[in-house]
């Protein structure tokens, strides 16, 4: 079967429109001359979540101070897009790995408060769980089902606190570096993958959240390989617009595309689209992934 036969004729030409509408913004995410014109300006800036940290002593002065001084021109407002933090995790020589954390906590707008930031950044400096994300970002760890079951295992032994399958995704795709990447599976993600697929590759709870225990690495390779063939698809959709920029669409453009809402503020986007389609038929989404 074709990959565009598996979407849903219902919705399909109302996502492609979406894209078609939101092609140059997405594209725009991986251009690092577009950083300072990054379409999600942060609501909270990266100043915000070093002073949090810095009050309740999890950073010593002197790093404070580096920290400040690496991104000084990013402290507030912070405009970090999909390109700008992908480098700064790719530079093994100006970044460290806690670099990489804070700046990916930053850029998902992870809630600065003490029950999910400072346990998140505890967590996630504890020295087992630092190595783990070391050896992702050195390449040594490159199987995404195997990272993320090992998440999913420090998250579910407790030993992985103030974050879920949305975060640690995150973590996924920023450090993953080689030829295979992981996805960022998020509750709109997921919600867009099942309306477009007409069936339910990923669980997905009451609320519309990503049901984490119940969505493991088989799940999650599902998901990334629906990405990576919905970026086939579009590419060749929207080849010939693409050929005036000499560009074509990857699988991280694919899943902004299903997470996208434009900046008119007009409900017309895709992620809005997609909202109230699941409230209309959120009985249709909710069954066990198959």
């Amino acid at each position: 079967m074709k990959f565009k036969d598996s979407l849903s004729e219902e919705y399909r030409n109302d996502f492609l429109e979406s894209c078609e509408n939101d092609l140059q913004a997405v594209l725009d995410h991986f251009d690092l001359s577009k950083t300072k014109s990054y379409p999600y300006k942060l609501k909270k800036p990266l100043k915000t979540y070093i002073n949090l940290l810095d009050k309740n002593n999890y950073l010593t002065s002197e790093r404070k101070k580096s920290l400040e001084e690496k991104f000084k021109e990013n402290l507030s407002p912070s405009k970090f897009n999909h390109y700008a933090v992908r480098e700064i995790c790719k530079d093994h020589h100006q970044y460290d790995i806690e670099d990489c954390i804070l700046i990916i906590l930053t850029w998902g707008q992870i809630r600065p408060s003490p029950t999910t930031l400072l346990l998140a950044w505890k967590s996630l400096n504890s020295p087992d769980i630092k190595r783990f994300l070391e050896d992702i970002r050195s390449g040594k760890e490159n199987d995404r089902m195997k990272i993320y079951t090992r998440f999913a295992d420090y998250r579910y032994s407790g030993d992985l606190k103030g974050i879920d399958t949305a975060y640690f995704t995150k973590l996924i795709y920023f450090l993953m570096n080689q030829d295979e990447k992981g996805y960022i599976l998020d509750q709109f993600t997921a919600r867009s993958s099942n309306i477009l697929l007409r069936r339910n590759i990923i669980n997905i709870n009451k609320d519309g959240t990503v049901a984490s225990k119940q969505n493991d690495a088989e799940v999650y390779e599902k998901y990334c390989k629906f990405i990576e063939d919905l970026a086939i698809y579009l590419d060749d959709h929207f080849r010939e617009r693409l050929e005036e920029r000499d560009t074509k669409i990857e699988p991280e453009h694919a899943e902004i595309f299903i997470f996208y809402d434009n900046e008119k503020k007009d409900h017309s986007g895709w992620r809005s689209k997609a909202e109230k389609i699941f409230k209309a038929k959120k009985s249709n989404f909710l069954l066990k992934a198959d």
